[in-house]
Formats: C-alpha cells, sequence, structure tokens
C-alpha cells in the first residue's frame, strides 16, 4: 500500500492524495485548489499539515457544515 510521508510537499503530495482516494481527480483537485489557493500557500508549498487543514475545509463544506 501506497502512503503519504511527513516531508513530502506540494503539488505531487496533493497528486499523490487524489490518486489514493480514487474520487474523481478533475472535479476534487478543482475545489481542493480553490481552498488551497485561499489559504495563500499556494500547491507550490502544500504542507502534509496544510493538506489537513484543506481537508478539513472541504468536508465541511461538503457536509453542510
Amino acid at each position: 500500500m501506497t502512503s503519504i510521508k511527513e516531508e513530502e510537499v506540494g503539488e505531487g503530495l496533493l497528486e499523490k492524495v487524489l490518486e489514493l482516494t480514487g474520487l474523481p481527480e478533475e472535479l476534487v483537485r478543482n475545489e481542493l485548489l480553490t481552498l488551497i489557493e485561499g489559504t495563500g500557500v499556494g500547491a507550490e508549498n502544500l504542507t502534509l499539515e496544510d493538506l489537513r487543514a484543506v481537508l478539513l475545509t472541504y468536508l465541511q463544506q461538503q457536509m453542510g457544515h
């Protein structure tokens, strides 16, 4: 099983997460990139901790919170 390492950063990290989730890549990628841009971090500098925060926001939006 492929895993995500704490030291992975940037767009490669996002691509790996999209691949591992099995969710519709284009739809989820666009939504996550919008949220990432809103953090001011930018996809090229994205850390695992940043991604966790973005995914929490994404899940809360999907659940209507």
